[in-house]
């Protein structure tokens, strides 16, 4: 919609579901996220399109992966959170990096203006290991908790957790900062 709050766009997908889809800052570009079970197999795909030519400038298929979210960085690459991966793509669906969850479930995650991302996994132990990676796709730091993870905060330097009874601080290197215990009434 443009700021009069009249249709300025529309894309049509087809058949697809569409799971997640972000603008990039500059306003020209989008990308989405969407399933397809055409073939009985679920797939993952990602588009790109130049806003204002209205065209595709590329996409991937991922067959078996299941998309939770896709952003722009700053840098204008595309940061990537499926079931069972983390990675980039250039805006010509040219994928910069990966991170596999080595089978481990995500719970939730948080992706800053940087590209700076920290996935919540599900830990064995009815608790989470909290992984941060930086803009680069590089493992920064690891952190397991007591608990489940409930809530996930950043800021430029460090990760604020929220679990059942506990709020934690570390920074990306996965090192405790502070911690506190939170008490029910």
């Amino acid at each position: 919609l443009n700021n009069k709050g009249e249709v300025a766009y529309i894309w049509k997908i087809g058949d697809q579901y569409i799971v997640d889809a972000d603008i990039s800052s500059d306003n020209k570009k989008l990308v989405a996220a969407s399933i397809s079970t055409d073939t009985g197999v679920i797939v993952e795909n990602i588009v790109f399109v130049d806003i204002n030519k209205a065209e595709e400038t590329g996409s991937v298929h991922n067959q078996g992966d299941m998309p939770m979210a896709v952003e722009f960085a700053d840098s204008g690459h595309v940061i990537v959170v499926s079931d069972n991966k983390l990675c980039s793509y250039n805006q010509k669906a040219e994928r910069k990096w990966i991170n596999s969850f080595e089978n481990n479930l995500p719970e939730s995650f948080v992706i800053d203006d940087a590209g700076n991302t920290v996935i919540s996994l599900k830990g064995i132990k009815n608790n989470s290991v909290i992984r941060s990676f930086t803009k680069n796709g590089s493992l920064a730091g690891e952190f397991t908790t007591e608990t489940q993870v409930v809530h996930m905060a950043l800021n430029q330097k460090h990760i604020a957790l929220c679990e059942d009874t506990k709020v934690s601080v570390i920074n990306y290197s996965g090192k405790l900062v502070s911690s506190t215990d939170i008490k029910k009434d």
